[in-house]
């Protein structure tokens, strides 16, 4: 993997981007957008409370050696809650970043980052964690925003289970994810929208993530399917429709298994619990930054946020994404490279193209 850090990421991506140059974020609407960053920091607190009482809850059945129906039903009935709370939460934050999609935010922001890599070196999700994590100066203005002490504290263990890098390669930005049991870091590259297509599945998937946003919000049934070639290159928004997708299917597969053979008991961590705690990490990062983002670009009269903490915002952006590609990677090597309804990989060391297959019932005119 990389070497250590060389120097805060934090700084080298306030000192490239210049005191008060903030990324472009219109046109956003204000209403919707806030609206929909509250409810997925909502329903995330919810989601990560959840796969605490799991623990919990499995802990309990080992010792007891065995439920009662009860205990099971209820247990059931909490999955079942905790699956609508992840369709709330990934409609509230695909809904933002759908917007953002519209603004040049992902080519600026993109462009900052590439510069302070060439500065910092590879950064480690820990290490630019660690950095907005550890600042008590502005603490409490994060709290504000939604980054919590239950939260910082849930995301701070989601970053201690992975071992994901940030670094220039082919002049480009790109993640590594170093799995359990590998040698060689899975790697995707991210890019923007306005880099030319390399190939027909970069064309198809031009329209992807619109789709994905249209099929969770009309709660459809969607699916990653493998597709051979291309090349291991995302928009910042791909990562969010993958890690979308990637949850939904964790969850259904959890709820069916608790139907049909009841809660499972496990001799150390679910591999499939820490990719789903990940996923909920990841994406709530991606919902936090922007938000603040937002704030720091459309200051009030009433607060303006310190600088400070506007730069972390952005920088929570690119950890989360990190943590969705760590929190893929996991359930890719848990799949083993089958194909169906898995998600799966064309190799050991590159992410294949995905394409998400949205299942619609023909109707017969």
């Amino acid at each position: 993997m990389a070497n250590p850090d060389r120097s805060s990421v934090v700084e080298a991506y306030r000192d490239v981007r210049g005191p008060g140059d903030h990324p472009h974020l219109d046109p956003i609407n204000p209403s919707t957008f806030l609206a929909d960053r509250a409810l997925a920091v909502d329903k995330a607190v919810s989601l990560l409370r959840y796969q605490k009482y799991l623990a919990s809850a499995r802990t309990a059945k080992a010792k007891r050696k065995g439920a009662t129906l009860a205990f099971e039903r209820n247990v059931l009935a909490q999955a079942r809650q905790a699956q609508a709370d992840l369709g709330q939460f990934t409609v509230a934050s695909l809904s933002m970043t759908q917007q953002v999609n519209h603004t040049t935010f992902w080519n600026d922001s993109l462009a900052r980052m590439t510069e302070s890599l060439r500065q910092t070196g590879p950064v480690t999700a820990q290490a630019a964690w660690t950095e907005i994590a550890s600042n008590e100066e502005y603490a409490s203005a994060l709290a504000a925003q939604g980054l919590t002490a239950e939260v910082k504290a849930a995301i701070t263990e989601a970053v201690s289970k992975v071992d994901v890098t940030l670094a220039i390669r082919d002049n480009k930005i790109c993640i590594e994810s170093l799995v359990a049991g590998e040698d060689v870091p899975r790697r995707a590259w991210l890019k923007t929208a306005t880099d030319p297509p390399k190939s027909v599945m970069d064309l198809l998937r031009r329209s992807q993530f619109d789709r994905v946003v249209s099929a969770f919000t009309n709660n459809d049934p969607v699916y990653m399917e493998v597709v051979g070639g291309g090349s291991p290159e995302y928009q910042p928004s791909d990562l969010m429709a993958c890690g979308a997708v990637a949850a939904a299917q964790r969850m259904a597969e959890h709820v069916r298994k608790l139907e049909d053979t009841g809660l499972a008991t496990y001799e150390g961590e679910d591999p499939l619990t820490v990719a789903a705690i990940l996923l909920i990490s990841g994406a709530l990062l991606a919902a936090l930054g922007l938000g603040i983002a937002y704030l720091c670009m459309h200051p009030t009269d009433e607060v303006e946020q310190p600088e400070w903490v506007c730069t972390a915002g952005e920088i929570m952006e690119f950890i989360g994404m990190m943590l969705l590609f760590g929190g893929v990677a996991v359930l890719a090597v848990m799949a083993g490279g089958a194909g169906g309804a898995l998600i799966a990989f064309a190799s050991s060391m590159a992410v294949a193209l995905v394409v998400i297959i949205l299942v619609e019932e023909s109707v017969e005119g």
